[in-house]
């Protein structure tokens, strides 16, 4: 292996990244593994699916379907594609924001606060709705789904 590639690169996976330097990706991995801390308890597949995010952010896609497949192994296949599904849902999300960053149309890149989004994603205080793509704050995601997402209501016109 060469020193200079990281598994992932070598094995043909690309990662799904926010940002691109080391310092940021080293922080990205402190925070999702604080997330995962802060959650086991209450929500153990939110903390489940930010180790499995981490674990692909530094060593890479192999590692993560390696450590996915003995979770199915030791937990069945219900669990497993529960963790599976809500860590492919971020995958979209981190996707999603990072169009946005790099959209040099938004407000936020004109400003030079770009960094505002990523940072809304990774403290959780922010969620993106599979439905429109949109970036909605995660105390007001029900209210979304029911009356402002505009999936819905361009489906309603239709009707």
């Amino acid at each position: 292996m060469n020193p200079n590639e990281s598994p992932a690169s070598q094995s043909g996976h690309q990662q799904i990244q926010v940002t691109t330097s080391d310092s940021s990706k080293s922080d990205q991995i402190s925070s999702l593994i604080q997330r995962a801390h802060s959650e086991y308890e209450d929500n153990p597949t939110e903390a489940l699916s930010a180790l499995m995010e981490a674990l692909k952010l530094n060593s890479g896609q192999a590692s993560a379907d390696h450590a996915m497949g003995r979770l199915r192994d030791e937990l069945g296949d219900d669990i497993a594609d529960h963790v599976s599904s809500r860590h492919l849902r971020m995958q979209r999300a981190y996707r999603v924001v990072q169009e946005l960053m790099n959209d040099e149309s938004t407000m936020l890149h004109q400003r030079g606060q770009q960094d505002i989004l990523r940072q809304a994603m990774e403290d959780g205080s922010s969620v993106v709705c599979t439905k429109c793509q949109e970036i909605i704050s995660a105390t007001r995601w029900q209210q979304h789904q029911q009356y402002w997402c505009t999936a819905i209501i361009d489906d309603d016109d239709e009707s």
